[in-house]
């Protein structure tokens, strides 16, 4: 806050002689530093389930309260799609008698992180057989022979296609991974899993 004041001009004798100068003032500033506090938060990770990953776990490693005070955590970070962020939380501080003084200090924080890593898949592509007729032959069939998806999760895969005579692998297009809410809104979450792919075989034969 600005400090405020006004001064005084003495003579040699101790008289007040203010009067005869023009005195201008620059105000400076003081500043309330609060009882510094030294957090760090834990870590913590796993693979995608689907889930929401948070830790409030804390460790109190320097500063000292007033007696009778206790630290209660406020907000705590959490994610659910995969990545690494920093485990933030927020504190407060109440006295014996549960009066907020969280104002009297300043938190340091060492913070952890929470990560989640891939879930990973492994899909086998159909396979599909067919007399030469002129018309494309595809097959967007498939299982998963590793891995298993989260719940209420759903893929949609699209193959390729062959119309002449001969025979491909059935490779992969498209592949997205739903979340389907209850009330039927579908959020991508591929980027939640590492997919690989067993690909079946379409062939097209003479007879």
């Amino acid at each position: 806050s600005p400090t405020e004041g006004t001064a005084r001009v003495l003579d040699e004798n101790g008289k007040d002689v203010t009067n005869i100068y023009n005195i201008q003032y620059r105000f400076g500033t003081l500043e309330v530093q609060g009882i510094p506090l030294y957090v760090s938060t834990e870590s913590a990770g796993k693979i995608y389930d689907g889930t929401a990953l948070s830790n409030p776990d804390w460790e109190l490693t320097g500063g000292t309260l007033e007696p009778g005070a206790t630290i209660q955590v406020q907000e705590k970070t959490n994610i659910s799609t995969v990545g690494t962020v920093d485990n933030i939380i927020n504190f407060k501080v109440l006295d014996a008698d549960g009066k907020d003084i969280t104002s009297r200090y300043s938190f340091e924080c060492d913070y952890g992180t929470l990560t989640i890593q891939p879930r990973a898949l492994t899909i086998r592509t159909g396979s599909a057989q067919k007399v030469y007729d002129g018309m494309p032959l595809s097959c967007d069939a498939f299982e998963i022979i590793r891995g298993s998806l989260c719940e209420n999760e759903q893929i949609e895969l699209v193959g390729t296609s062959i119309t002449n005579v001969g025979y491909s692998e059935n490779y992969v297009l498209d592949c997205t991974v739903y979340r389907v809410e209850a009330d039927g809104t579908r959020t991508d979450v591929s980027p939640c899993y590492r997919i690989s792919f067993d690909y079946g075989v379409l062939r097209i034969t003479m007879n």
